[in-house]
């Protein structure tokens, strides 16, 4: 029996989709992205949105998928499907780096289900 998992085409994807929103600044499709969760968590959302909008510079030359894990649990016929990623991103004014926790599914903990965690560090240049 073959099990086929495409998670990780659903990070790419969701990641296509992050490029696109933080490209034409849409703070409130960026915000219903994440999961309720991660909303009630932070401390203040639409600041940091902002700021990120201002952190990432420039029109996006390529991305591409540096590291990727999942996990799935499930719970009395409940799934939640956790995705992993980490991605360079190259503009035309620097590297960065996006580290994406995402729950994917989630009926467990429906809460959950959405973008939990968003990081963007600037990247360094390899040796």
């Amino acid at each position: 029996m073959l099990i086929f998992d495409d998670s990780d085409k659903k990070a790419d994807a969701r990641m296509e989709q992050l490029l696109e929103i933080i490209k034409n600044k849409d703070k409130d499709t960026l915000k219903a992205m994440f999961s309720k969760k991660a909303v009630n968590e932070a401390n203040d959302i639409d600041s940091d949105i902002e700021y990120l909008f201002e952190f990432f510079q420039g029109n996006v030359d390529s991305w591409e998928q540096d590291r990727f894990t999942s996990g799935t649990s499930s719970e009395y016929g409940k799934k939640s499907i956790k995705l992993v990623s980490w991605y360079t991103v190259a503009t035309d004014k620097g590297k960065y780096i996006f580290f994406v926790i995402d729950y994917s599914k989630d009926t467990i903990n429906p809460d959950n289900k959405g973008l939990y965690i968003l990081r963007v560090n600037q990247g360094c240049v390899k040796l």
